[in-house]
């Protein structure tokens, strides 16, 4: 009897997918959110001037720790 040894399922193929994704995605959040609340103004501010006041500073402090977890 033939045993199956293909892998099943995604095992950790979603990892490069997530941490090239994460950044921007936080920087696109945060960037909106900031902008909805009035912390910073329409045009393109720097990126840690979209994470500077609660609550989203909040976010983009975890975002940030989450993608240097996954890329450590």
């Amino acid at each position: 009897m033939a045993t199956d040894n293909r892998q099943r399922g995604l095992g950790l193929a979603w990892l490069p997918l997530v941490a090239s994704l994460i950044l921007p995605c936080t920087f696109l959040i945060t960037y909106v959110w900031s902008t909805l609340l009035g912390h910073v103004e329409p045009d393109f501010p720097y990126i840690s001037s979209t994470g500077a006041f609660p609550p989203e500073s909040c976010f983009f402090s975890q975002m940030l720790n989450i993608a240097a977890a996954l890329r450590a």
